[in-house]
């Protein structure tokens, strides 16, 4: 686990009392020891480190706050609103990278997801899906992701994205692969990142919470993004049951 360090000081407070003061010596003087007297061991200060649960959000520019001011806006909302997993403070690693695809996040699981990592959140597909990639090859990738995940006994979830209505029969193909890998691996899924943003059935946008490009959520964007998924995230990352 990520930890924080902070130093914690030890005070020793030593009772001296007397039962009664020597001939020839006041009532107000303490007595020197005696030389043969042990004296306590000294306290030295201890390095203490506090736990926190990391999470690396591992995505694309979804992740990575394209176009935005403050890349790490959407990681540090989730973060406000999830809190702590079960008892400890939630760190959120933004591991996003603009333009990656599920192959790309694959290729760099090994240094983006670190070795004192708790969990990671998969955020990724969105541009296979524009580049017409196979769903197969795309779940095929993101399925890798999990099982490394799941071989260094990380906490994962997947986050999903939609293709859009005219892409025909691309679409219902692409929308399938995150409910199909979330059940196969038994894992939580939030079914669209765009929630509160996009409506899937009609494809209607909110074109006040995009940015122009009218593909990458702006500032307040992200925090509806944030708004919508961070409920879902903290009782994921919180929750006994499991999701299947």
């Amino acid at each position: 686990m990520t930890l924080v360090s902070f130093r914690l000081a030890a005070c020793l407070l030593i009772a001296v009392a007397g039962c009664g003061a020597p001939e020839g010596r006041s009532s107000g003087s303490v007595a020197a020891p005696d030389s043969d007297t042990v004296a306590p061991p000294a306290v030295e200060t201890a390095e203490v480190e506090a736990e926190v649960f990391k999470l690396v959000m591992l995505g694309d520019s979804l992740t990575a706050g394209f176009g935005l001011a403050d890349p790490d806006r959407l990681v540090n909302a989730l973060e406000a609103r999830v809190g702590s997993v079960r008892g400890e403070p939630l760190e959120i690693v933004n591991a996003g990278v603009s333009g990656d695809t599920a192959a790309g996040a694959r290729a760099r699981f090994g240094f983006s997801v670190p070795d004192d990592a708790d969990g990671v959140l998969i955020e990724i597909g969105a541009n296979d899906m524009f580049q017409q990639r196979e769903p197969r090859h795309i779940a095929g990738d993101i399925a890798a992701i999990v099982e490394e995940a799941e071989a260094r006994g990380l906490w994962a979830g997947v986050i999903g994205v939609k293709a859009p209505l005219n892409a025909g029969a691309y679409k219902a193909e692409f929308d399938r692969l995150y409910p199909d890998l979330a059940l196969h691996y038994c894992l939580p899924l939030y079914d669209f990142y765009f929630t509160g943003i996009v409506d899937p059935e009609t494809g209607a946008a909110r074109e006040d919470l995009l940015l122009p490009d009218l593909l990458h959520p702006n500032a307040a964007g992200l925090e509806v993004v944030a708004d919508n998924m961070g409920p879902w995230l903290k009782q994921a990352l919180n929750s006994d049951e499991e999701p299947c």
